[in-house]
């Protein structure tokens, strides 16, 4: 355990260094960054890192209403799993049936920002899925930061409360359903 740990200690130092340094530049293209490390291991050191980072930023933006880097984490993160659901609802005759069926589970995990549902196909066809899911997820984060999307909380908070981005022409709808109603409207004012 040692010999993984003291390596990806390093690594994980590292980028959280290299993204401290982008914190002062465009949000465009720190969004461009976390949202492309969300997509690139899909759960492993890459995505945790720029999870850690967007979650570290909440604390130091509660005054000013939210996090930019945290909403385009979660952003990126979602793309993965919702591109697969997107996919396999659109060219079905190029999935088996069982992917098929695996990717219709993949729009209640991308809507619950869960990017580990797209792995299978990642891993089945590398070459082709990954660069897409890093490109989509990493476009996602640069809108994100473009339009100044906040979040006031990580995705865990959004499955119990209802909370909301700052961003007037976007709606936030999620899991609580007493409460999409007032999700809506409260988005929309």
């Amino acid at each position: 355990m040692l010999l993984v740990n003291i390596p990806m200690a390093a690594i994980n130092t590292g980028l959280n260094s290299f993204l401290e340094g982008l914190s002062g530049s465009s949000a465009v293209l720190l969004g461009l960054v976390v949202g492309g490390m969300m997509a690139i291991d899909m759960g492993g050191p890459f995505n945790k890192a720029a999870y850690i980072f967007g979650t570290g930023t909440l604390a130091a933006t509660v005054s000013t209403g939210g996090s930019v880097v945290m909403a385009a984490v979660m952003a990126g993160g979602m793309v993965p799993p919702l591109a697969v659901f997107v996919a396999t609802l659109l060219f079905k005759d190029k999935f088996t049936e069982e992917e098929r069926n695996s990717g219709l589970t993949n729009i209640v995990m991308g809507l619950s920002f869960i990017t580990e549902g797209a792995i299978p196909f990642g891993a089945a066809d590398p070459a082709r899925a990954i660069p897409s899911f890093m490109v989509g997820s990493a476009l996602a984060g640069a809108l994100v930061g473009m339009a100044g999307i906040k979040t006031h909380g990580t995705a865990r908070r959004y499955l119990r409360y209802c909370t909301y981005f700052k961003c007037p022409s976007l709606y936030h709808l999620h899991l609580d359903w007493r409460n999409c109603k007032w999700c809506v409207i409260r988005s929309t004012s």
